[in-house]
C-alpha cells in the first residue's frame, strides 16, 4: 500500500513538470520574447545576443569575438585593432601600430600614397589618383586623411573616364566631346551637316572668287566657274571674228562683223564673263557688233540653232542666230571694254564702252540691247582702253601725252602724265589696279602715283597680265622689228619687273585665258602662239586666221582679274533622306566684311536638280547686318515656300567700291531627316 502511493506521487510530479515546461496550459515564462529561455533575445540559447550560439558576440561561432571564424581570437600585438582574427582586418606589421596595410608599398616616391605611414594628427591632404590632370575638364582632386597611421583612400576625387557627348571634358584632355559629336557638332545623332572652309571649297562652284590660303577663305578674285573657255580673234582682212576653244585649241565658229566684208577691218575684241564678244570695226561704218558664245536664241523657232562652226560655214551678216546686235559708233571704232555694275540689290547690269578714234571720244552701250545710252566722254584717243577697279576706264588723251581716267559712274575725268621717255600703244590693268602700257612698256600705280619700267629693252604692241600680276608682252611685226627684235617675247615679274625672254613666241596682240595660258596673236597673219605659264613651252595654233589683228581683252580674263565687284560661290546639298522628308536646319558662318563690302547667303530648293535654276531665291543672311545662326526652313516659310530634297546654297561677295575684299572663312549647313 505504501509503495503504490509513492509511485503515484512520482507520476503526478513528472506530469506537472512536463506541463509547466511545455507552456501549454501551464505556467507562462516571463522574459518577454517567444522563445523558451529567460533572456530577452529571440533565439533559444541563454545569452543576450541575437545568434543561436552560447557566447555573447554577434556572430554564430562560439568564440568571444565578432569575426565569425569560430576558432581564432583577435591577435593584436601592437594594439592598433588590426591583426589576425581582429575586427579591423589583417595587419601586415603587428609590431608597428602605424602600419597595417601598406607594408609592401614603396613610399619614397610618394609618401602620401594610400597605405603609406602618417601621423594620426596629420591634416587631410589634397589627392588625385586618376589619369589626366585635376582641374582640367571634369577631373577634380579629393582629400586623403590619415587613418590609424596610414593614408587612406582619396575621397571625393573625380578621375578621367571615356569621353561622352554631354558638353563636358570627361577624359580631362582639355577638349570637350571630341570624337563623339554628330556631323553637326552637337549631341544629336540624327543631325547631318555640310559646309566649306579654306582648302575645301569646290573650284567648280567658284564664279569670280578664289580660295586664298593667305586670306584664309573665299575672296574676290580672277578664278571663275567659266562657262566658255574661248578667245576671240579678229580676221581683219576678211571682216570676220574667230571663236577658238582655248582648251581644245580649235576654231569653233567664225562670224561676220558688218556689211562691208574685208573693208570693215575689225580689230579690237572685248569679252564679258560669259564669253560673249563685242568686236569693233575700224573701217567702213565703224560699227560694234556683239555675238553670243553660247545659249544662242532660236530666232526662227525651228528647234535648231543656225550658227557657224568655223571657217567652212560662215553665215551672211545678221543671219547667224548667235548674232546679238550691231551698233554704229562712227569712223574708226577701236578700243572696247565691257563693264559689269553691281546694283544696290546685288543684281548686275552690263555695259560696253567703245571708242571712236576719229572723233576722240568713247561711248556707252547697253550690252543687252545694243542701244547707245547717250553717255559719252571726249578728249580721249581710244586706240585701246581697259577697265580697272572702282569703275575706272583707262585710255590716253587725244594729244598722246597722258593717261586719261574716266569714272564711269559720274563721268568725271583726270589725267596722269606719261614719262618723257615712254611711248604707248596697248593698255591693260592688273589685279592690283596698276595700269600697264604697251609700246616701250611701263607701269603706273595709282596708289603711289609712281611709274616703273623694266631695265631690259622690253617692248611690244599689245600687253596682258595674268592672275599673279605678271605682264606678258612681245612683238613680231616687221615694223617693230628694229626696235624689239623679230618674234621676241617676255614675261615681266609682277614685283621686280625682271624680264624672262620666251623665244619664238613674239606676237602683236596678247591675252590670258582662264587656265593661265598666254596667247600671242601673230601680226596680220594666220596663227597664234600659246605659252605654258609654268614651262614657257610654246605651241603654234593655226585655224588659219585671215590677217589676224587683235590686241585687247580677247578672253575676258582682264575684266574679271582687274574689275570684279561681285563674286559667287555655289554648292548643292542633297538631304539623302530615305525614310521621311528633310527639315533644313541652321546656317552658321565665319565671315569678314571690311568697310564697304558685303557677303550674302541665299538659297534655292527643289526635289529635282533640273528644277533648281528656276526655283525662287531666298535671302538667308546679309553680312555685316546679320549674325549667325539663321534658320533656313524658317526663311523659306517666311516667303511662303516649301523646301525639297535638294538645297543650292549661294554665297555672294560684293565690293561696290574700293579694293578690299570680304572673306568667307567657312560656313556650315545642317539638316535632319524625319525617321532618323
Amino acid at each position: 500500500m505504501e509503495r503504490a502511493g509513492t509511485w503515484k506521487f512520482a507520476l503526478l510530479l513528472t506530469a506537472w513538470l512536463a506541463i509547466g515546461c511545455g507552456g501549454g496550459a501551464g505556467k507562462q515564462q516571463t522574459d518577454g520574447d517567444s522563445d523558451s529561455d529567460v533572456d530577452a533575445d529571440a533565439d533559444s540559447d541563454a545569452d543576450a545576443d541575437s545568434d543561436s550560439d552560447a557566447d555573447s558576440d554577434s556572430d554564430t561561432d562560439t568564440d568571444t569575438d565578432s569575426d565569425g571564424d569560430g576558432d581564432r581570437p583577435c591577435e593584436d600585438a601592437d594594439g592598433d585593432t588590426y591583426g589576425e582574427g581582429c575586427e579591423g582586418g589583417e595587419d601586415c606589421d603587428d609590431a608597428d601600430p602605424r602600419r597595417h596595410a601598406g607594408c609592401g608599398l614603396e613610399c619614397a616616391a610618394d609618401p602620401t600614397a594610400r597605405g603609406c605611414p602618417c601621423a594620426d594628427a596629420a591634416e587631410p591632404i589634397d589627392c588625385f589618383d586618376g589619369g589626366g590632370q585635376a582641374g582640367i575638364g571634369a577631373c577634380q582632386s579629393g582629400q586623403r586623411a590619415c587613418d590609424h597611421g596610414e593614408w587612406g583612400e582619396c575621397a571625393g576625387q573625380v578621375v578621367a573616364r571615356d569621353e561622352g557627348c554631354n558638353g563636358l571634358d570627361d577624359d580631362c584632355d582639355g577638349q570637350t566631346d571630341e570624337g563623339v559629336l554628330s556631323e553637326c557638332g552637337d549631341c544629336n545623332p540624327a543631325c547631318r551637316a555640310g559646309g566649306g572652309e579654306q582648302g575645301t571649297f569646290d573650284p567648280e562652284g567658284m564664279d569670280g572668287v578664289t580660295d586664298d590660303p593667305e586670306a584664309g577663305g573665299l575672296v574676290l578674285g580672277s578664278t571663275r566657274s567659266v562657262r566658255n573657255y574661248v578667245i576671240w580673234v579678229a580676221n581683219s582682212g576678211e571682216g570676220t571674228v574667230t571663236k577658238i576653244d582655248t582648251r581644245l585649241r580649235v576654231e569653233t565658229g567664225r562670224y561676220r562683223t558688218g556689211w562691208g566684208g574685208g573693208s570693215d577691218s575689225p580689230s579690237r575684241t572685248t569679252v564679258n564673263p560669259g564669253g560673249d564678244v563685242v568686236v569693233a570695226n575700224r573701217g567702213w561704218g565703224g560699227e560694234a557688233t556683239k555675238y553670243y558664245a553660247s545659249d544662242c536664241p532660236d530666232v526662227n523657232g525651228d528647234g535648231v540653232i543656225q550658227t557657224s562652226t568655223g571657217a567652212g560655214d560662215v553665215y551672211a551678216f545678221q543671219t547667224d542666230e548667235c548674232w546679238a546686235w550691231t551698233t554704229a559708233i562712227g569712223g574708226g571704232a577701236r578700243g572696247s571694254a565691257f563693264e559689269v555694275r553691281t546694283n544696290a540689290d546685288g543684281s548686275q547690269t552690263e555695259w560696253v564702252w567703245v571708242g571712236d578714234y576719229t572723233h576722240y571720244d568713247v561711248h556707252e552701250i547697253d550690252s543687252e540691247t545694243g542701244a547707245l545710252t547717250g553717255r559719252t566722254v571726249g578728249g580721249m584717243a581710244p586706240y585701246g582702253i581697259a577697265l580697272g577697279p572702282d569703275h575706272t576706264l583707262w585710255g590716253f588723251t587725244s594729244d598722246g601725252r597722258r593717261l586719261l581716267a574716266i569714272d564711269t559712274e559720274d563721268l568725271t575725268t583726270w589725267t596722269v602724265d606719261l614719262p618723257w621717255n615712254e611711248s604707248w600703244y596697248g593698255i591693260t590693268v592688273d589685279g592690283l589696279g596698276r595700269v600697264w602700257i604697251g609700246g616701250s612698256v611701263a607701269r603706273y600705280d595709282p596708289a603711289t602715283g609712281l611709274w616703273s619700267s623694266p631695265a631690259d629693252n622690253v617692248c611690244g604692241g599689245g600687253i596682258a597680265v595674268d592672275s599673279e600680276n605678271n605682264a606678258w608682252v612681245g612683238e613680231d611685226s616687221a615694223g617693230w622689228g628694229s626696235y624689239c627684235g623679230n618674234r621676241r617675247a617676255w614675261r615681266l615679274d609682277a614685283d621686280t619687273l625682271e624680264a624672262t625672254e620666251i623665244p619664238g613666241a613674239g606676237g602683236h596682240g596678247w591675252g590670258i585665258d582662264f587656265d593661265g595660258y598666254a596667247w600671242s596673236i601673230a601680226f596680220v597673219n594666220t596663227h597664234a602662239f600659246v605659252v605654258d605659264p609654268v614651262t614657257l613651252d610654246v605651241e603654234r595654233v593655226e585655224p588659219p586666221f585671215v590677217s589676224a589683228y587683235t590686241y585687247s581683252d580677247m578672253t575676258g580674263f582682264q575684266l574679271v582679274n582687274a574689275a570684279n565687284p561681285r563674286g559667287d560661290y555655289q554648292a548643292t546639298y542633297s538631304s539623302d533622306c530615305y525614310i521621311g522628308p528633310v527639315t533644313w536646319g541652321q546656317l552658321t558662318w565665319d565671315v569678314d566684311t571690311p568697310d564697304g563690302t558685303t557677303v550674302r547667303f541665299q538659297a534655292q530648293s527643289a526635289d529635282d536638280a533640273d528644277d533648281l535654276d528656276a526655283a525662287p531665291v531666298v535671302i538667308l543672311a546679309e553680312i555685316p547686318d546679320d549674325l549667325p545662326p539663321t534658320d533656313v526652313a524658317a526663311a523659306f516659310a517666311a516667303e511662303g515656300l516649301e523646301t525639297g530634297e535638294l538645297l543650292r546654297l549661294g554665297v555672294v561677295l560684293l565690293r561696290p567700291e574700293g579694293d578690299a575684299s570680304p572673306v568667307v572663312h567657312g560656313y556650315q549647313l545642317t539638316w535632319q531627316c524625319a525617321g532618323d
